[in-house]
């Protein structure tokens, strides 16, 4: 198994729902493993900005059980103004019933000012189900019910809402060749008392190997809320191109 050391990207992440299929790896040993990147991108003159983010990630398996703690933090300014500001934390345990059947649960925390969103927290527990399990190809869907408890920012009134939603998903990824792989997952998260009140994320990425140690990273992000905070836009798009370089783990 290897781990992403350090991400150098050269576009933002989406916004403040976090595609959390991307987070998994196969690691396949009892024991644990740490993981850490950073990023970084300025510019003076015409134009200054200043961004730089920070993360990292613990992975630990006991037997059949595994689980994962992932954190990072963006901060980004320009002309003295701040435009990104976003954190997150996300927490998972899973535990297999069947070969192709594992019951999961999870708590996450994050932050996004330009989502006009103080903090959102996250519970839940689910099920998810491998379709397709093989080393070119892979498909899955899971089903998790979760609370949801939001905090506006205070110019939107620091208004509190939990509210409980149905998140699912489907994730699939496939090897192109021996050292490229497209993947793609797609999650709907409708609220369970609001007919309507929908968020969808998707995301699809391509992944190819330079060398075995460097990669070359190419993704696509939507997200989409049908009733967002204050004036925010329903429909966000992203595109993110990253170097990404590779270390085997102890």
């Amino acid at each position: 198994m290897r781990l992403l050391l350090l991400a150098l990207l050269l576009a933002a992440p989406v916004g403040a729902q976090v595609n959390t299929e991307r987070l998994r790896t196969a690691r396949d040993a009892d024991g644990m493993a740490l993981a850490l990147d950073a990023s970084a991108a300025f510019a003076t003159g015409n134009t200054e900005y200043l961004q730089v983010g920070v993360g990292g990630r613990l992975d630990a398996r006991l037997g059949s059980h595994a689980g994962f703690v992932v954190g990072r933090m963006d901060l980004g300014r320009t002309d003295g103004a701040s435009f990104v500001d976003r954190s997150f934390a996300h927490a998972r345990v899973t535990t297999p019933l069947r070969d192709w059947l594992a019951a999961e649960a999870f708590t996450q925390i994050e932050r996004n000012r330009q989502q006009r969103l103080d903090a959102r927290t996250l519970v839940g527990a689910g099920l998810r189900a491998a379709v397709v399990e093989a080393d070119s190809a892979a498909l899955a869907v899971g089903l998790t019910p979760m609370l949801e408890v939001e905090i506006l920012d205070e110019a939107l009134g620091g208004e509190q809402d939990a509210v409980v939603r149905l998140s699912t998903y489907l994730s699939g990824r496939l090897a192109v060749g021996p050292r490229a792989a497209v993947s793609a997952v797609v999650y709907a998260q409708p609220r369970a008392d609001v007919a309507g009140d929908v968020r969808v994320l998707g995301q699809a990425a391509i992944d190819v190997g330079l060398t075995r140690a460097v990669a070359l990273r190419v993704r696509l992000n939507v997200r989409h809320d049908s009733r967002p905070p204050g004036e925010v836009e329903r429909t966000d798009v992203s595109v993110e191109n990253g170097l990404v370089i590779l270390l085997p783990a102890p």
